[in-house]
């Protein structure tokens, strides 16, 4: 259920009722999940379960950055748009590629 709230929350096809305010809502609850759910569980069981899920979650704002970063570097532009058709602007474990 929570990589599911990830999805929904980092996607740009979704459209919030109330724009950016309601995405950032939704985004403040799953961060409230997120802390709950680690107090729960604990230290350890955080570290081995939840490691995956806290780094895409933390991704999730580096998109902006790293597009931005990609544009601003050597790489010509078709293999800018390149990455961002396969990979519908998600980061995966090796970056944009």
């Amino acid at each position: 259920m929570v990589s599911q709230m990830l999805e929904i929350v980092s996607s740009k096809s979704h459209s919030f009722p109330s724009g950016s305010k309601g995405r950032q809502a939704v985004c403040y609850k799953l961060v409230d999940v997120l802390y709950l759910l680690s107090l729960r569980i604990g230290f350890d069981m955080t570290r081995e379960y939840m490691t995956d899920i806290l780094k895409d979650f933390f991704a999730i704002f580096n998109l902006p950055y790293a597009k931005d970063v990609m544009r601003n570097s050597q790489i010509p532009e078709a293999e800018i748009n390149a990455a961002e058709t396969t990979n519908n602007g998600t980061p995966n474990d090796k970056g944009f590629q």
